[in-house]
């Protein structure tokens, strides 16, 4: 929630709504809360609600759909190749990949991204080594011109004088100021910074319309390259930003928080539940001030509890004194844990992901199966394919090639995808069988093409199209020795068919530049 000295958030809705979202994605939503979960009262004795209390424990919902986003995109077996149709411009796009951490880059701008939008900067040092730096929406304020292309990025967040104090700027150490700066395509410019309470990035100086900001330092930029690319998450959301991940499972992920305490508090009880005492208790009086003079009761396993028992008027002893747990069956902690299951589920599917649970497998499924089992999950996976490598990664990549390298084509950089779900030997085998039915119909030693059903070599393609080709990476070393020169070739020549034509999987020729030639995927949007 809003911080209490940032009354300008009420002013700016879209401030607002993007620290609520970071917030819930950092686990952090609910620190403003006073209490803790397990403080049922105030110091006056009042009950405190539910509300003002902090869930002792978070399941944390948008930080492992964010996590899982950025896995599915970006990591391992997930990762796209980058392909070139010139051999040696493939190599050094690849050197310059590894040498900035790019793949690591692109996976923490989708997380922080998942909010709506992120913006991704680069700087390029004088030795041509290359930094990337993912910056949170919310602290920033980009600017486009009619073509929806980035002209301005405005970064604007709250610091101590004292950080600004180390740059060059005379302020009080101990007040907190608003650090700006503007990012164009001529120039960057630092603003001296005003105070927390003179300035608003909605509305400019407090009282001041006409005040303007005053420059701290211009540093020119020669490139001629706005050096930060904006990433929009999802279609709709409100400009400039695009849809949150997960915005539609926020109330469920907050009932889901406190349902899981509220069931923790109930297993902690029942197994310490609350003492009933029937009649007066043998023992000294107690100075606790909710109970006044009441006897202390203690229930550890190595004390006891004496009742004194009541007595007729002729000091016979009734025994009517009595001690008991208030025990619980723990049914509402089923019932509680039941419909956290259920808050999930739904959650998973406003979203558009399906979580599989290998308990309820009957058997090993194939790929295809796997594919039409998670097919909202594969259509979110592909939207957002679109938005950070499409829009976003590759923009990004030609921008920093064109600037360390001006000699390579920027326009033949593009994205190869993985298929989502690899197929299943089983599923290699079965095809395989049906093809060689189709080709060799009648059985007979030689297949006669009148009677064939399929190509051998469609059959070829379409297996081929299925399948993940693993190869060597070419040497991202400047003097390549021989057999790197011969494995280029064997990659070179996986591009083209036994008859010498362009491969249709890949029908510019283009060279991959990492361990992974996706072949059958096609190049671009990674369509299946």
């Amino acid at each position: 929630m809003p911080d209490a000295n940032d009354a300008w958030l009420r002013s700016d809705p879209r401030s607002r709504r993007l620290l609520c979202l970071n917030k819930l994605l950092d686990g952090t939503f609910y620190d403003h809360l006073p209490h803790a979960f397990y403080d049922e009262r105030s110091g006056n004795g009042a009950l405190i609600p539910l509300s003002s209390r902090r869930p002792s424990v978070q399941y944390h919902l948008p930080r492992k759909v964010a996590r899982w986003c950025s896995r599915k995109l970006w990591s391992g077996r997930h990762q796209p190749v980058v392909a070139h149709r010139d051999k040696g411009a493939a190599r050094r796009i690849a050197q310059i990949m590894r040498q900035c951490a790019f793949y690591e880059a692109m996976t923490e701008a989708t997380y922080l991204g998942s909010v709506g939008s992120v913006a991704v900067m680069f700087r390029v040092a004088d030795d041509g080594r290359v930094s990337l730096d993912p910056i949170r929406s919310q602290n920033c304020r980009p600017s486009f011109d009619v073509s929806g292309n980035l002209i301005l990025l405005r970064l604007n967040y709250q610091v101590k004088g004292s950080s600004l104090r180390a740059r060059g700027m005379g302020v009080d150490p101990n007040r907190q100021y608003w650090y700006i700066r503007d990012i164009s395509t001529t120039e960057e410019v630092t603003y001296q910074a005003p105070a927390l309470e003179e300035w608003t990035p909605n509305k400019g100086f407090m009282g001041e319309p006409e005040r303007l900001l005053m420059p701290h330092s211009i540093v020119p930029n020669e490139t001629n390259i706005l050096p930060a690319v904006w990433i929009k998450n999802l279609p709709g959301g409100t400009a400039p930003d695009g849809e949150c991940t997960w915005f539609d499972a926020v109330p469920n992920s907050i009932e889901i928080d406190y349902l899981l305490s509220q069931a923790s508090r109930g297993s902690r009880y029942n197994c310490a539940p609350q003492l009933v005492v029937r009649g007066q208790l043998v023992g000294q009086g107690g100075d606790d001030p909710e109970f006044g003079d009441m006897p202390q009761v203690s229930r550890s396993p190595v004390d006891y509890i004496h009742v004194k028992a009541s007595y007729t008027g002729q000091q016979q002893a009734e025994g009517d004194g009595d001690a008991k747990l208030l025990e619980m069956t723990g049914a509402g902690v089923d019932a509680a844990l039941s419909l956290v299951e259920r808050l999930k589920d739904m959650a998973f599917d406003q979203i558009g992901m399906a979580i599989k649970d290998p308990e309820r497998m009957k058997g090993p499924l194939s790929g295809r199966a796997m594919e039409y089992l998670d097919e909202d999950t594969h259509d979110l996976v592909m939207e957002l394919r679109g938005a950070y490598g499409e829009s976003g990664a590759l923009p990004l990549l030609r921008k920093i090639v064109s600037i360390v390298e001006p000699g390579i084509d920027v326009s033949g950089i593009s994205f190869v995808w993985p298929r989502l779900f690899q197929p299943t030997p089983d599923d290699i085998r079965s095809m395989i069988a049906a093809f060689a039915q189709g080709i060799n119909p009648l059985g007979v030693p030689e297949p006669n093409p009148e009677y064939m059903l399929i190509d051998p070599k469609m059959a070829r393609e379409i297996i081929a199209s299925n399948l993940d080709v693993k190869m060597v990476s070419a040497s991202s070393d400047e003097d390549e020795d021989t057999d790197a020169d011969v494995d280029d070739e064997k990659i070179a020549e996986s591009d083209a068919n036994p008859d010498g034509d362009v491969n249709p999987n890949n029908p510019q020729g283009q060279m991959p530049v990492n361990t992974r030639l996706m072949v059958g995927d096609g190049t671009g949007s990674g369509a299946e």
